[in-house]
């Protein structure tokens, strides 16, 4: 299983990579997504080293993304993810910090990398700007955050046109960015707008994430937490199962997920975005 799992990610294709690494299919679906598009952005020609992880977590998303290929350094705010990329040995290097203040001398970095991180950061700009300064002239910033569709892209939008449930649809819009603690859902303009203040010259972006892929997502989501709380109940049950049916589990969600991973978005629930200090001709 393993081994046709690396076979499909050096192929490029992140679905099946996803669903092994990841347990809920809502979460496997999104990064699966977030992983093909950087790899169609990025490109193995603008891979500089060392390459930076920013909020690396465990690990798990960037060595999926990145083919299985070998990451420099990983830093992350919290302790106990970056304790488990140590345990996984995602990281030739790991360590804590915040990323408006990281540990690294101006100009050294050659590729950063920050996955569904700085939607999270009230003061972004100053990430920005500390991105801006590690990098080297010919460095390379890529990161994904979802966009300013992702709130109007939620479930509740299957029901658009009963005007009686447009109140629900916004309550419920706004409940559900507080719990993901999301503080900066922006369209492309205004990203670049921020990183050309920084000293980004180039920037290119590109949306992913169709509505119907989001409304799959969050129904996903939904439905995967309803089951946890119901099976707390019955704990060995539960190990029972997901130790015995993960092979299935994954080939019947890589059926029925496969459809949403390959519909491209030109107005999605997030944005994928490339930026480089110099011209992208140079």
């Amino acid at each position: 299983m393993e081994d046709l799992v690396d076979r499909q990610v050096r192929e490029g294709d992140f679905l099946l990579g996803m669903l092994t690494a990841y347990s809920h299919p809502s979460i496997s679906l999104w990064r699966a997504i977030e992983a093909k598009e950087i790899d169609i952005m990025l490109g193995s020609t603008l891979v500089k080293r060392p390459l930076l992880d920013l909020g690396c977590g465990d690990g798990r998303f960037s060595k999926v993304a990145l083919k299985g290929s070998s990451l420099d350094i990983g830093v992350d705010i919290a302790r106990e993810p970056v304790s488990k990329a140590k345990h996984f040995g995602c990281y030739s290097n790991l360590g804590i910090a915040e990323g408006s203040m990281l540990p690294f001398r101006s100009k050294t970095i050659g590729t950063l990398i920050s996955n569904s991180v700085l939607e999270h950061i009230p003061q972004v700009s100053s990430v920005l700007r500390e991105a801006s300064r590690v990098l080297r002239d010919d460095g390379v910033l890529i990161f994904t955050v979802p966009s300013s569709n992702f709130r109007l892209f939620l479930f509740p939008s299957l029901f658009a046109k009963l005007r009686l449930l447009n109140g629900l649809s916004e309550w419920y819009s706004n409940k559900r960015n507080t719990l993901l603690e999301h503080r900066n859902l922006h369209n492309h303009e205004t990203w670049e707008n921020w990183l050309g203040k920084v000293g980004f010259t180039s920037v290119n972006s590109r949306y992913c994430m169709s509505k119907e892929t989001v409304q799959l997502w969050d129904i996903m989501a939904l439905a995967t937490y309803a089951a946890t709380k119901a099976f707390q109940k019955f704990p060995r049950l539960a190990r029972h199962l997901s130790d015995n049916t993960k092979e299935m589990r994954i080939r019947i969600f890589e059926l029925i997920l496969r459809r949403f991973y390959l519909v491209p978005a030109t107005t999605g629930g997030d944005i994928v975005i490339l930026a480089t200090k110099r011209p992208f001709l140079e």
